[in-house]
């Protein structure tokens, strides 16, 4: 082989090889591109594939009801619709890498990669700002779902519950049965509005759900006792009432202040109402209507019995006032003609003024119990009224009764106390007249000074006694006081004189009884010598004790029979 072949070989070998180099480095380069290519899709792909349209709707359909998250939704739709353009920019960018790729125009498609690689940035950032606004709304779908399944889970226990009491609410229980499929319903209802995005409306639905389930709840609660006293106790407490009625329209009271029959139409229009109520279920204010139905009758029965109880003690209440009106008339009438009589005497001046006064209260009086009897037979009023009435009546009488009663009882001791100073006066005036008798009847020997000087005060006591009754105005405290002091001076003075004088008999009787002993036994003659001695000197007890002394000695067992015989 000459040179030019050689060297055309090489030349040949050195072309080849550049040519299979420019091969090489062409397709490494166009690995690198469609590595690129391919991060690209990836990451268009994942940006294009977040269902932003798909929340976007359910965004708008919660936000209906929100003005405010409404204009926000808005918002983020416009920018949905720029990134969505903005989207198509880039595939319409990653397509013309795909034809420049294919077309092996790798500089083209290197400088058309470089700008979506910075346009896709931009775009992720927007999807995943609008992603993040409305992953909210999907949370609050995933919420309305959980709140839904709670309520499902708070219904079957409702259903569980009423199922327990069905026995104690059966006259409820085909209005309760119809609440229970309306809820059902509503179920079914917020499940078709949350399928087709109206979230709002579903919520609505599981809201009064959640309201009914509460109501029904609570309904479950005080139904038995609602139903016991719409059914039981107070129908019976109406059937008590309506006799007790019959019965005291029987006996003639008045009852028509009381409006029974109105007052009972009225609360039988109100149970029906209650238990229509109670027969769908519904107890929202029928507990309020019960209780006041209850204390209605309660009252109507309590009322009921107040009359009957006053009509039977109308007549004595009748009675009472009549004999206490009869007295205050007796006693005005009795101090009128005692105070005629004895006005000076008796210092009667305040009651002068005193009766005209009572004396119109009692024709007052007498008035009104005459009205009263003839509201008692007129039928026209309530018994307790007349008795209430009755009862005013008799305590105002009662006053001035007792206040007559006290000026009566300072009348009737100054008069009393006068004819007892006047019976008194005479009897102590017989006994002083007595104690002189008996004083100088017997004669004795000696007898104190102060017995005469106490006769006289005792005539003393009578003079001043007799001289207090002639003095006008009469002062019976004056009288009172001197005479009790005249009666107990003058007895005292009586017993006193009575025990001398007895004294003196018997010490005359034992020496009289020992003179016959005298001239036998000088023992005796020596001690009724000191006897006679001691009687002279008026010491009667002392002369006494010696003579019967003297006589013992004679006598031991029977000296005081012994002197009594020989008196």
């Amino acid at each position: 082989m000459d040179t030019r072949t050689q060297i055309a070989v090489i030349l040949g070998l050195i072309l080849a090889a550049l040519v299979i180099v420019l091969l090489l480095v062409r397709n490494m380069r166009a690995t690198n591109i469609r590595k690129e290519l391919d991060d690209i899709h990836v990451r268009f792909n994942t940006i294009k594939t977040v269902p932003l349209e798909l929340k976007l709707r359910k965004a708008t359909a919660m936000a209906k009801i929100d003005e405010e998250l409404k204009t926000q939704v808005e918002d983020y739709y416009n920018k949905y619709d720029t990134a969505q353009k903005n989207l198509d920019q880039l595939q319409e960018l990653i397509d013309g890498i795909e034809d420049s790729i294919a077309g092996r125009k790798y500089a083209d498609a290197q400088r058309s990669i470089v700008i979506v690689r910075e346009n896709l940035e931009d775009s992720e950032a927007e999807v995943k700002e609008i992603d993040r606004f409305l992953e909210q709304f999907v949370e609050k779908e995933n919420e309305q779902r959980d709140y839904s399944n709670s309520l499902k889970e708070e219904f079957r226990a409702l259903k569980d519950r009423i199922a327990a009491k069905q026995n104690e609410i059966a006259y409820s229980m085909e209005g309760i049965e119809e609440k229970l499929a309306h809820c059902e319903d509503l179920f079914s209802s917020s499940e078709e509005w949350m399928y087709g995005n109206e979230y709002a409306s579903a919520q609505q639905d599981l809201d009064e759900i959640r309201d009914q389930i509460a109501k029904m709840d609570q309904s479950l609660e005080v139904l038995p006792g609602l139903l016991e006293d719409a059914k039981g106790v107070i129908p019976v407490l109406d059937d008590e009432v309506r006799r007790q009625y019959a019965l005291s329209s029987q006996r003639g009271l008045y009852l028509a202040h009381l409006h029974i029959d109105s007052r009972l139409a009225d609360d039988d229009a109100a149970l029906k109402k209650d238990l229509s109520a109670l027969l769908k279920g519904d107890t929202e204010g029928v507990r309020e209507d019960l209780d006041r139905l209850r204390a209605d009758l309660e009252e109507m029965l309590e009322k009921l019995k107040s009359e009957n109880q006053a009509f039977a003690q109308l007549r004595k209440a009748s009675e009472s006032v009549h004999r206490a009106v009869d007295e205050l008339a007796r006693m005005e009438n009795y101090l009128e003609v005692v105070c005629e009589k004895e006005k000076e005497r008796y210092a009667l001046s305040e009651l002068a003024e005193i009766l005209p006064v009572e004396k119109q209260n009692v024709e007052r009086y007498q008035k009104r119990v005459a009205d009263l009897d003839s509201k008692i037979s007129g039928n026209m009023t309530a018994s307790s009224t007349i008795i209430e009435e009755a009862g005013g009546l008799f305590e105002a009488i009662r006053k001035d009764r007792e206040h007559l009663r006290g000026i009566k009882a300072r009348v009737d001791d100054t008069a009393t106390g006068e004819s007892r100073a006047r019976s008194q006066v005479v009897k102590l005036q017989l006994v002083l007249n007595e104690v002189e008798v008996k004083i100088a009847q017997y004669r004795l020997p000696a007898i104190s000074t102060s017995y005469q000087e106490d006769l006289k005060k005792g005539h003393e006591y009578v003079a001043r006694i007799k001289a207090l009754l002639e003095e006008i105005p009469l002062n019976i405290e004056t009288l009172n006081t001197t005479l009790d002091e005249a009666i107990d001076f003058i007895y005292r003075l009586y017993n006193n004189v009575n025990n001398v004088v007895g004294m003196a008999v018997m010490v005359e009787n034992a020496i009289v009884f020992g003179n016959k002993y005298r001239s036998t036994y000088p023992e005796v003659d020596r001690e009724l010598s000191r006897a006679e001695f001691a009687y002279l000197n008026g010491e009667y007890t002392q002369a006494l004790k010696i003579a019967l002394s003297s006589m013992k000695s004679l006598f031991p067992n029977g000296v005081d029979d012994k002197i009594l015989e020989n008196s």
